[in-house]
C-alpha cells in the first residue's frame, strides 16, 4: 500500500539521518577519506577498529536503537 511505502521512505530518511549525524557523510569512497570515525558504544565495546567494520557495526546499532524505538 502506498502508506507502507511513505513509513518506507520515512524510516530510511531516517536512518541516513543519524548516520550523518553521526559519521558526517553516506558515501563510501567519502567516508574510507574519514581518518576518524566517532564508533558508537557497541563497535568500542566489540573493540572493532576496522574501518568498515567500525561503519557496518555502528549503522546496525542505529538501526537496532530505530526498531527499540518503533517497538515501544
Amino acid at each position: 500500500a502506498a502508506s507502507d511505502v511513505y513509513k518506507r521512505q520515512e524510516l530510511t530518511k531516517d536512518f541516513q539521518r543519524r548516520f550523518t549525524e553521526r559519521f558526517h557523510k553516506l558515501d563510501c569512497r567519502d567516508l574510507l577519506a574519514e581518518k576518524e570515525l566517532d564508533a558508537t558504544d557497541m563497535a568500542r565495546e566489540l573493540g572493532v577498529t576496522h574501518h568498515c567494520r567500525t561503519l557496518v557495526v555502528s549503522g546496525v546499532e542505529l538501526l537496532c536503537d530505530m526498531l527499540e524505538e518503533l517497538g515501544k
